[in-house]
């Protein structure tokens, strides 16, 4: 497992792309309202400064999800669905489930966070699986 396997374009993009459906997914179009509600949170308490060490947080993640998928050799849609399982939801979900029910989190909050985080998941997993480096690409051939 190295760094220079990374298509660090494809990180940035995956980033890009899922910090966008994440403003989409908390929006009042989605699912915003029922998770703020349950949340017991207001648009105003929100801290807007998180907004950018959010975006740097989700760039790392793309990175460790394409170096996951080199040392995998995981490639295309496939590839990138059994790698989002596997990270998105006997990881990241199990994770946050164990902590949502020592906290108490309404079901419904819980819910979108856990949808949103394993779809996000797939996000990077897509990137990372789709638009890979050339050389990695010929070498996992």
């Amino acid at each position: 497992m190295n760094l220079s396997s990374v298509n660090y374009w494809s990180a940035l993009v995956a980033a890009l792309v899922s910090f966008g459906f994440g403003f989409i997914w908390y929006s009042p179009i989605l699912f915003g309202e029922v998770w703020m509600e349950h949340m017991n949170i207001n648009i105003e308490s929100i801290n807007l400064g998180i907004v950018g060490i959010s975006f740097v947080l989700y760039f790392v993640i793309a990175v460790v999800t394409a170096v996951f998928a080199n040392a995998l050799g995981c490639r295309g849609v496939g590839g990138a669905i059994v790698l989002s399982l596997w990270l998105g939801i006997g990881i990241l979900a199990v994770n946050m489930l164990g902590g949502y029910l020592f906290l108490s989190v309404p079901w419904q909050a819980g819910l979108v966070d856990l949808a949103y985080v394993y779809l996000r998941t797939l996000i990077f997993c897509l990137f990372a699986c789709l638009w890979v480096k050339k050389d990695t690409a010929k070498a996992k051939a």
